[in-house]
Parts: structure tokens; C-alpha cells; sequence
């Protein structure tokens, strides 16, 4: 008995173990050579439900619908991304301008009387030192002046860069629109290519496969809204309650920016408590800096209960999936673990019998 077990322990792992490595090996170096056209029929997949949908109430031949569909939700995602682009390029634009007048008008005088406060301290403790403090503090203001100017021109180069590599993600993003709308009006015929491409106990997995992809991408995006209305809802009360200017738009601002890449909510709020102090409004700018620790906090015990309770996953499973897809794949490893994980898990009920062996089906 314990060597049927111990060989259907084996032979699971070893399972696992493989389909793990090709996981691996296709989102490391298969999918970035070949994500517009994943993307795109990812897209035609998503949509396909809207299609039919559509198809109820229309008696229009069906590869129109799909066009028609696809034309409309690059038209309400186009229509929102150029709103959100302008808006965020006119902000920057105008923080870049401002900058060095911000510094001359809010940030000097701040760290002049500081410099005057700790020359007075220095003359009470010690006169020799005060000539010394007058110094530092003359330098110091001098090095930040300097530092505020060239981080505004190095912002316009980055900038200038930025742009320097959009000719490159505009023809990846046209590859992905041109090959959606093709994925789109032939899905039925790519899907029948796909399957029939694979061995025949293949190809069930492939369906199951994909059904608990759509289960779990709409769980994991109702647990991610969910999350950032709860930082909202944090960043609002907390602003509110500090009396800051404009809470709820800057709460918004907050819980969007900490969805982005890289970001988090430490974008805004550390650089406005930092801004608060040197301009002597002291309540207010260390209430910020406590308010961003006490969302860093519940933030790092909320995902993991939120994103793995939606998922089915328990909340050490859930953490230690986005912790390794974050180190294996970067920020997108983050969604694609727990993601992995719980379709590997939702699938091995039915690869395997209670012998451990893999079923024939």
C-alpha cells in the first residue's frame, strides 16, 4: 500500500513538475514573441460571448457581428485611452513647467527657515558651529535647486524617449487589432484548427482549460475592482479626515494609480506628505505619510484573503503564487500565478483518478 502511494505521489509530481516547465517556458520566451497575436485572440475570446449575445437579437450573418462588435470596443477603449492620455500629458506637462517655480516658491522658503531653525540651535549649543551649519544649509539649498532643474530636463528626455519607441508599439498594437478582427470573424474555424491540431485526449483538457480561464480572469478582475474601491474608500476617509483638499478626487487619483505598474498608491501620496512638511503644514503632511502605511499594510493582509477568495485558493497559497510569478515573470506574474495556480488545481480533478494515475479519456 505505501508503495502504490508513494509511486502515485511520484508520478503527480513528476506531472506537475513538467507542466509547470512548459508553462514556464512559453510565458518566458513563446508569449513575448508572440503576444500580438495572443493578445488578439485573446480579445476575439473574451468577445465571443457579446457575439452571440448579439446573435440572439440580430439575424446579421455572423462574422459581421464579430467585426461589429470588436469595431465597437476598440471605439470605447480607444475614445477612453486618449482621454486618459491627453489629461495625464497635459498634468505632467504642467508639473514639469512648474516645477522649478514650485521649488522657488514653496520649497526654499521651507528649507531656509529650517536652516534657520537648526543655525539657532547650533548658536544656542555651540557658537563655533553656526558658520559650519550656515554652509551646509546655503549648500544644501543650492544642490536641491540644481537637482529640481535637472530632474525637469532629464523628465523631457525621458519623455522625448518615450517617444522615440512608439513607432515600435504602434505596429505591435496593429498587429494585435489586425489579427483580433481576424481572430474574431473566424474564431469558429481557428478554434476547429487549433483542437484539431491536438491528440484526442487533448483536446477536452483544452476546452476545460479554457472555460476555467474565463471563470477565473472574471473572478480575478471583480476581486482587483473590489480592491480598488476599497482603497478608495481607505484614501478617502483618511483624507477626509485630515480635512486635505479635494479627498474625493484624490482618492480616485490614489486607487487608480495603485492598480498601475511599478507605481502603487506611494505615488501620490508619499510625494504630497513630503510636499506637506516642507511647506510647514505638519499635521497634515505626516497624517498622508501615515495614512499611505496604514493602506500599505491592509493592502498586503487584503489581496492575498480577497484575490484567493475569489479564486477558491487559500490566502498563503494565493500570496506565495503572486509572490513567484512576480519574481519569475515581473509585475504581469503578479495576475499570472494565482491565475496558473488556480487552473492547474481546478484541472488536476480531473487528469487524475484516486490512484493518482492519469485518467484516459
Amino acid at each position: 500500500m505505501q508503495i502504490q502511494q508513494m509511486r502515485a505521489f511520484i508520478i503527480r509530481t513528476v506531472y506537475y513538475l513538467l507542466w509547470a516547465a512548459i508553462l514556464l517556458a512559453l510565458l518566458k520566451w513563446v508569449l513575448p514573441a508572440a503576444a500580438p497575436f495572443v493578445i488578439g485572440f485573446g480579445l476575439a475570446a473574451l468577445l465571443r460571448p457579446v457575439v452571440r449575445l448579439f446573435g440572439r437579437y440580430c439575424a446579421a450573418n455572423e462574422k459581421a457581428l464579430a467585426v461589429f462588435v470588436m469595431v465597437l470596443f476598440y471605439l470605447t477603449i480607444g475614445l477612453a485611452a486618449v482621454l486618459l492620455t491627453l489629461r495625464c500629458a497635459l498634468w505632467v506637462q504642467q508639473a514639469l513647467v512648474y516645477l522649478p517655480d514650485f521649488y522657488d516658491q514653496a520649497l526654499r522658503p521651507g528649507l531656509e527657515q529650517l536652516r534657520q531653525a537648526v543655525q539657532r540651535l547650533a548658536d544656542r549649543l555651540t557658537p563655533m558651529l553656526a558658520p559650519f551649519v550656515s554652509d551646509a544649509g546655503r549648500q544644501l539649498s543650492d544642490s536641491l535647486q540644481r537637482v529640481v532643474s535637472s530632474l525637469s530636463d532629464r523628465a523631457m528626455d525621458s519623455l522625448a524617449g518615450m517617444a522615440g519607441g512608439v513607432p515600435g508599439f504602434l505596429l505591435e498594437s496593429g498587429l494585435c487589432i489586425l489579427s483580433s478582427f481576424f481572430f474574431a470573424a473566424d474564431y469558429p474555424a481557428v478554434t476547429r484548427f487549433l483542437l484539431g491540431r491536438m491528440p484526442p485526449h487533448w483536446r477536452q483538457t483544452a476546452l476545460e482549460a479554457k472555460k476555467k480561464s474565463m471563470s477565473t480572469l472574471l473572478r480575478m478582475g471583480r476581486a482587483y475592482l473590489l480592491l480598488l474601491f476599497i482603497t478608495w474608500g481607505e484614501v478617502w476617509l483618511g483624507l477626509a479626515l485630515l480635512r486635505a483638499p479635494h479627498p474625493f478626487g484624490m482618492a480616485v487619483i490614489t486607487a487608480v494609480v495603485d492598480l498601475l505598474p511599478v507605481l502603487g498608491s506611494g505615488a501620490v501620496l508619499v510625494p504630497w506628505g513630503i510636499g506637506q512638511l516642507l511647506l510647514g503644514h505638519y499635521p497634515l503632511g505626516f497624517g498622508i505619510l501615515a495614512l499611505y502605511g496604514a493602506i500599505t499594510v491592509l493592502r498586503e493582509i487584503i489581496e492575498p484573503k480577497l484575490v484567493g477568495g475569489q479564486l477558491g485558493l487559500h490566502p498563503l497559497a494565493a500570496l506565495a503564487s503572486m509572490f513567484i510569478g512576480g519574481k519569475v515573470l515581473g509585475f504581469w506574474g503578479l495576475f499570472a500565478g494565482p491565475l496558473l495556480v488556480t487552473i492547474l488545481l481546478q484541472l488536476s480533478g480531473r487528469h487524475f483518478s484516486d490512484g493518482g494515475q492519469p485518467e484516459n479519456k
